[in-house]
């Protein structure tokens, strides 16, 4: 009987019951492995050391032990194939991100390359406007200057004027013959063909602004589908070319045939001041005569 007793209690790992006076039993681990606190027998301290007021944990042995209380951590308890999930997918999501902002890199830096394109064409468009502007300012410098010295001729053209006028004004009251009635009607007549030569040269100018908004706009009045040939619009362009030319040809010959009235008319003025022998100088009709 004490033979099946002690075996089993071996079978439950605990020491067979004996007579001798059993010391209490050393209590497992707990679960995270700390050993838990050994109890140590309780003396009652003297009636003196209370009456002293000591402090409480005088009564305590100095070698108890501490419990010391591991830190929590997140990997405690997951298996090795939990740990390198929950890393795998901690790094994809990483990835994720780093590729999203890769990409908004990218962007950015093609967008500053293509603003620093557009700033060096700028700049050099700059460069040249800049050239032509100093082109410009030399040639306005020029005629400036011109202008000035057209300025100064009139100027002198004048003094001479007033005192040519100022010494024969007496004379010119008297003077009323035909040679002064002549040269009176040819300076109307070129007064006149002054102004008729103005309106000419607007009517040119008109037409030729005409012609070049035909020439930049090839297809005209005629917005139809089928004037997109080069030939046909080369074509439109000559035409109206040719249509200028032969007005301005007109033109011509009408202002030359008036010029040849004007200077015939100047030349009979002058032959029948001559014939009148009044003994001046031959008129020039207001500069008119070549």
């Amino acid at each position: 009987m004490s033979t099946a007793s002690s075996s089993s209690a071996n079978l439950f790992g605990a020491k067979p019951a004996s007579s001798a006076p059993t010391a209490p039993s050393e209590p497992a681990t707990n679960l995270f492995g700390a050993k838990p606190a050994t109890t140590t027998p309780t003396t009652t301290a003297p009636l003196g050391q209370s009456a002293l007021g000591l402090p409480k944990n005088c009564d305590k042995p100095k070698d108890a032990p501490t419990v010391a209380v591991p830190p929590p951590s997140a990997l405690r308890g997951k298996t090795i194939e939990e740990i390198v999930n929950k890393w795998s997918s901690e790094l994809e999501v990483h990835v994720r991100e780093f590729n999203k902002f890769a990409g908004e890199v990218a962007v950015w830096d093609r967008a500053l390359m293509e603003n620093g394109n557009n700033l060096a064409t700028l700049f050099t468009h700059v460069q040249a406007l800049e050239r032509e502007q100093n082109d410009i300012d030399q040639s306005l410098d020029h005629i400036e200057q011109q202008q000035k010295d057209l300025s100064a001729t009139l100027d002198a053209y004048e003094r001479s004027a007033e005192e040519l006028f100022g010494e024969s004004g007496t004379l010119r009251a008297l003077d009323t013959g035909p040679a002064d009635t002549e040269r009176d009607k040819n300076y109307m007549l070129a007064t006149e063909l002054h102004a008729h030569l103005d309106d000419l040269s607007g009517s040119l100018t008109q037409m030729i602004d005409s012609v070049n908004a035909l020439s930049l706009t090839p297809n005209g009045l005629q917005g139809t589908v089928g004037n997109d040939d080069p030939m046909i619009q080369i074509s439109q362009i000559l035409s109206s070319h040719l249509d200028s030319l032969q007005w301005i040809d007109g033109a011509v010959r009408e202002v030359e045939g008036k010029v040849n009235e004007v200077e015939r008319r100047v030349r009979e003025a002058g032959g029948v001041s001559t014939v009148m022998g009044s003994g001046a100088t031959k008129s020039r009709g207001f500069g008119l005569n070549r």
